[in-house]
């Protein structure tokens, strides 16, 4: 059974966000996979799916999938300042903020926090600056060249 489910692992599409059916899906495959192995290693469910989670390049929208879930409402609850688990919660948020225009995953961000006795800390707001300076002016390169590249120094 461990076998299949490590071969059946639901893979996130190439397009940035996270939609309610994909995240249903991993969370349930998350929960059966940890199950096996929580029965095997003897640490709890919740330690297994900490430990997924925060493996190094996880994608983001599987920690968002499993945070939003009914199922790590205590884990939520529970979670100290500086836990694992809020450091995962930090992880969603970062990942919100990069598409601020993305409302579904703001208002997941915001039920995640909700359900949080000791939520991090809430990300600065984004200030986009226009550009400061003298403007850049044309290549000197030759036509062709896509840059000007002085000669060697004799």
């Amino acid at each position: 059974m461990a076998g299949l489910l490590r071969e059946t692992e639901p893979k996130f599409g190439p397009l940035v966000g996270l939609g309610f059916g994909d995240a249903v899906r991993y969370t349930e495959w998350l929960r059966a996979s940890a199950a096996i192995e929580s029965h095997k290693t003897g640490r709890s469910l919740d330690e297994v799916i900490i430990a997924r989670l925060s493996q190094p390049n996880t994608d983001e929208r599987k920690i968002m999938g499993f945070l939003i879930s009914p199922q790590a409402g205590p884990m939520l609850a529970a979670a100290a300042p500086d836990s694992p688990v809020q450091k995962l919660v930090a992880v969603a948020q970062v990942y919100s903020a990069q598409s601020p225009e993305n409302r579904t995953m703001v208002e997941f961000v915001q039920a995640i926090r909700e359900r949080m006795k000791h939520p991090p800390p809430p990300l600065p707001p984004i200030v986009v600056m226009p550009p400061t300076g003298p403007a850049v002016g044309p290549s000197p390169a030759p036509a062709g060249y896509p840059m000007f590249v002085p000669p060697p120094r004799r």
